[in-house]
């Protein structure tokens, strides 16, 4: 039997009001002292392909490290081992101050593989970790916290799965005693391990002093990954994607328009104040759809928003901004794929570039 197709309305999921209204997808609490999770999304009745948690993390703590006093989310009566999944996982960190893009705001050591294999990396700046179905991962300690920050997961699976729990940590991990330097310095998963590097990253010129790139990850980075993503910091207002403007790479440039692509592609809209995590920080109009199907989406709260496979959309336009917040794009192929039109939303009330 065909399933039911979607409307726009099951394709938003607005953490905040869930929060307020106290329905059950909010797990775990936002508040479990360690961590504040402003979005987590896992409906295993819905067709959404992904499982992700986003949180900003407050002090140090230990993920996947169980010894007492080490659980991370005391609330919780679950024990974190380390583990592997069927699918995919992405692990990203990065800081929250848009004056330095470059500063974690703390440091992060985590491990991927198991025994001999098992591969150590300690970062201080923004950093991606993809981990390949059937690979054992964790511990994630949060060695320090100068400054809160970010850590988004996600799961290539649209409810968390375990698979298979490995009782014991990597031979080489000691909570005692911190990593000064990824161990193996090379080694069977280095191409799992991406940090920040600017001069890599596209700039848009439209966008100064208002939004910058914080990390890209697909293929390019490391040869197994199976997504593209992209995440930006959103300080400033009236500007958006797809509105036309240039994009400039180191070897090319073109323009940002609206799109489809033959996948799902996810929206994450995260808000970095620790202090109310039901605001975003701002106001976002996003467009989805063609012709009289065009529908604009306002989000002000913590969202996670789904496009369908072969669906326009953008422009996604940024309206207001009050507190500084995170857009996250995650598509479902290895590489950035998809086919730009130039046709805008008729009723939209800001400017595009032709």
């Amino acid at each position: 039997m065909a399933s039911k197709q979607p409307t726009h309305e099951d394709l938003l999921f607005e953490q905040g009001k869930e929060i307020e209204e106290g329905r059950s997808k909010l797990f775990p609490p936002k508040d479990a002292g360690t961590v504040i999770y402003p979005l987590y999304y896992e409906v295993p009745d819905n067709e959404f392909h992904l499982r992700l948690g986003a949180s900003i993390v407050t002090q140090p703590a230990a993920i996947g490290y169980s010894e007492p006093g080490m659980n991370t989310n005391p609330r919780v009566p679950i024990r974190c081992f380390p583990h592997k999944h069927h699918a995919g996982e992405y692990f990203v960190h990065f800081g929250i101050d848009p004056d330095n893009p470059d500063d974690l705001g703390g440091r992060v050591e985590f491990w991927v593989g198991d025994g001999a294999d098992a591969h150590g990396f300690t970062f201080d700046k923004p950093a991606t970790i993809f981990v390949p179905p059937r690979v054992s991962h964790l511990p994630c300690v949060f060695r320090e916290v100068r400054k809160p920050f970010i850590h988004i997961e996600w799961l290539d699976a649209p409810i968390w799965c375990q698979g298979v729990v490995v009782p014991t940590v990597a031979p080489g991990f000691s909570i005692e005693k911190p990593l000064t330097k990824n161990t193996p310095e090379t080694g069977k998963y280095q191409t799992c391990f991406k940090q920040r590097v600017e001069a890599e990253l596209p700039v848009i010129p439209a966008h100064k002093g208002k939004s910058h790139i914080i990390l890209q990850h697909s293929m390019k980075e490391c040869d197994i990954a199976t997504d593209f993503m992209e995440i930006n910091m959103v300080y400033g207002s009236g500007f958006g994607w797809g509105l036309g403007d240039v994009i400039v790479y180191s070897d090319r440039q073109e323009r940002s328009l609206p799109h489809r692509h033959n996948v799902e592609e996810t929206y994450l809209f995260i808000g970095t104040d620790k202090q109310h995590p039901e605001d975003l920080g701002g106001t976002v109009e996003f467009w989805m759809g063609d012709g009289i199907k065009e529908w604009e989406h306002v989000i002000n709260r913590p969202t996670f928003l789904k496009v369908p496979p072969n669906t326009i959309h953008l422009p996604l336009y940024i309206k207001e901004v009050h507190h500084a917040f995170v857009i996250a794009s995650v598509l479902n192929m290895p590489v950035w794929g998809g086919n730009n039109t130039e046709e805008f939303p008729k009723r939209r009330q800001f400017k595009t570039r032709k």
